[in-house]
């Protein structure tokens, strides 16, 4: 499994998967990106805001194909993570372990 990690927009590790989560007409939402993937050429990436959960499942799966060990995890200011979404670490913590 990934490790996913808490980053601010601005600090988005390169080699990662990136799910960016928001609240979008009363829900939570999320979409996956991955601009720097290995193998990007093989994999077209082009996705659109989903439930969190799906969101999750997806970075899993281009995680798995792209061959990346981490989940970048951009979330809305004020929204609360889920922790049953997927475990967060930090950045802080991810950097420092």
């Amino acid at each position: 499994m990934p490790e996913f990690i808490q980053c601010r927009p601005d600090q988005i590790p390169s080699q990662a998967v990136v799910v960016h989560a928001w609240h979008a007409m009363g829900r939570v939402v999320a979409d996956v990106a991955c601009s720097n993937c290995p193998r990007a050429e093989d994999y077209v990436i082009a996705d659109f805001p989903r439930p969190v959960p799906l969101a999750i499942a997806r970075a899993v799966e281009v995680c798995q194909i792209c061959g990346l060990e981490t989940i970048a995890v951009v979330v809305e200011e004020g929204l609360e993570w889920r922790r049953d979404w997927a475990p967060l670490k930090r950045q802080a913590e991810a950097l420092s372990a």
